[in-house]
């Protein structure tokens, strides 16, 4: 969960302090946190390097056989919202998650119930939403700042989300439990596109889920670009 991680640099551990970092044991043994030695090559040269796993508390999602599946990992670099978390998704849970960054086994989770409204999705059929790909903001924006786009394959809509109204309606509805899950409702969109297939006229009947799995903004922020994993489609 280092940012330097996501700028491609690995730290050897001879080269980094984690002694502030260290989880305690009892919290590692209840969270089934597991450390691994593992082998790192940089300049020719191998350096040996603990790895932490975390693994995602889905609370009460958790379904005894059936673990969930996490998919993407993000965190704003670019307006410096929530710096102390990064943001998990948890695909077969239809949720997501925030992690803190210094205490990995603290986690908030963010709930899909159903579709908006006026999206045309049918949530008897489409049920799970099914969230992948999660991304702040590519530029540095005020009114950007907090906001997350997350792709919603069994949905086929791409959603914005204001993360700060998020957790300020979740503070101040329930002061005493800051780790319930927080369910996202019809009023929490802040917009909603649909990246279904239409035929031309009206000609298909139900729109064709694309199933948005990757995507990401262009450099100036104007324009969304989305892999369809269904229909073989950008």
């Amino acid at each position: 969960f280092r940012n330097s991680a996501a700028r491609g640099v690995f730290h050897a551990e001879e080269e980094c302090d984690d002694k502030d970092e260290e989880v305690p044991d009892a919290e590692k043994a209840i969270m089934g946190v597991r450390e691994v030695t593992t082998l790192l090559k940089i300049d020719n040269i191998n350096h040996t390097a603990i790895a932490a796993d975390y693994p995602m508390d889905w609370k009460n999602l958790r379904v005894e056989g059936k673990p969930g599946t996490t998919h993407e990992l993000t965190f704003d670099m670019c307006n410096g919202f929530d710096q102390d978390y990064v943001y998990v998704s948890g695909y077969s849970k239809n949720c997501f998650a925030r992690v803190n960054k210094e205490h990995p086994t603290s986690q908030q989770i963010f709930h899909f119930g159903t579709p908006p409204s006026d999206s045309n999705v049918n949530p008897g059929t489409a049920k799970d939403a099914q969230p992948h790909t999660l991304i702040f903001a590519n530029i540095k924006s005020k009114d950007e700042k907090g906001m997350l786009w997350v792709g919603l394959e069994n949905w086929g809509l791409i959603v914005k989300l204001n993360i700060s109204d998020l957790l300020q309606k979740h503070q101040a509805k329930d002061s005493t439990d800051r780790d319930s899950t927080i369910e996202i409702k019809e009023e929490d969109y802040v917009a909603v596109y649909d990246v279904r297939v239409y035929g031309a006229g009206g000609t298909t009947p139900i729109p064709i889920n694309t199933r948005p799995h990757g995507f990401c903004f262009d450099a100036d922020f104007k324009y969304i670009y989305f892999t369809g994993k269904l229909t073989n489609t950008v």
